[in-house]
């Protein structure tokens, strides 16, 4: 009879053998070393087909009450499948209780699209905070993230699309802004009033801080990492301070998606897959279902209002 870290090792040394790569390796040890643990915390030790049933199924219930993201507990179960799987082929047990580490349904999160009154409400808290403060650095901070969020308004910018941005990247005779994605960038056109807050905020960083004059990125730290590159966290926070002061939740993803409703509602097929590109999708299908979606949060907004 097998002892459970005994039977895991064995099965880490098969994957091994199988090649698989050193992050899965060491997530399936991860995922081992929670199930083992728990195992122990019900005072059993050994793979045997007494017990296994009734343990996977308590422990299906452990991680399900422990973890909220679906992918995260469907990739826990599909560790433990393929281990008890390799167990019942090396015979250590008879059968697999396949029903208790069967995939949970993926739950479809609606998409959050905000109304043109909670939009600009929205983009208008840092211009508020920038008119309001008088110490100089703050000042700058308030500009920079109000320049970030009108930027995610006008154009559905997406977090690290933002953090890449470099003044190399805007001519301001054409106002064109190249925006580099993951594999590919797109040149969009910005309006003049953006055009001018942004050439306020390099005149201003340039005045704060001369010695960053020569500094490629435009969205520079302030505290924690002075004139570095801010991250996508830094964009997460200021969001949470727009939220928390006007009550609403505001995040990168509803302030794009508000950005793209009035393109993506439209009905002519053509006029989506031209607006493809300008969004940064890599796959249309990706698209159609963001319309959808979209659609069908802006039908519910109308029956709650």
């Amino acid at each position: 009879m097998q002892t459970l870290t005994e039977a895991w090792a064995v099965f880490i040394i098969h994957l091994q053998k199988m090649g698989k790569a050193p992050l899965t390796l060491k997530q399936y040890k991860i995922d081992g070393k929670q199930f083992i643990q728990y195992c122990w915390d019900q005072e059993e030790d050994y793979l045997r087909d007494e017990t296994i049933k009734q343990l996977v199924k308590d422990y299906r219930e452990h991680v399900q009450e422990r973890y909220d993201n679906t992918q995260s507990i469907n990739r826990k179960f599909a560790s433990l499948r393929t281990f008890l799987h390799y167990a019942h082929f090396r015979e250590w047990i008879q059968t697999v209780p396949e029903a208790y580490v069967k995939p949970i349904p993926k739950v479809q999160k609606a998409l959050s699209v905000l109304n043109d009154a909670d939009r600009a409400q929205a983009v208008d808290v840092w211009l508020q905070i920038y008119r309001a403060s008088v110490e100089d650095e703050y000042r700058w901070m308030a500009l920079r993230n109000f320049c970030i969020t009108r930027l995610v308004s006008e154009l559905a910018l997406k977090p690290y699309e933002i953090v890449k941005m470099k003044w190399s990247h805007i001519d301001f005779d054409t106002r064109i802004v190249r925006i580099f994605g993951a594999k590919s960038y797109r040149d969009l056109e910005l309006s003049e009033s953006m055009l001018s807050w942004l050439a306020l905020f390099e005149k201003r960083t340039h005045a704060l801080f001369p010695e960053l004059v020569e500094a490629e990125h435009i969205w520079l730290g302030l505290h924690n990492k002075p004139g570095q590159p801010i991250t996508v966290k830094t964009i997460e926070r200021l969001m949470l301070r727009i939220s928390s002061i006007i009550g609403k939740k505001v995040t990168c993803t509803n302030l794009r998606y508000t950005a793209m409703h009035k393109e993506l509602l439209a009905e002519d097929r053509q006029k989506v897959r031209e607006i493809f590109d300008k969004y940064g999708y890599v796959h249309h299908n990706v698209m159609e279902e963001r319309r959808r979606k979209i659609i069908e949060a802006l039908a519910l907004k109308e029956k709650n209002d």
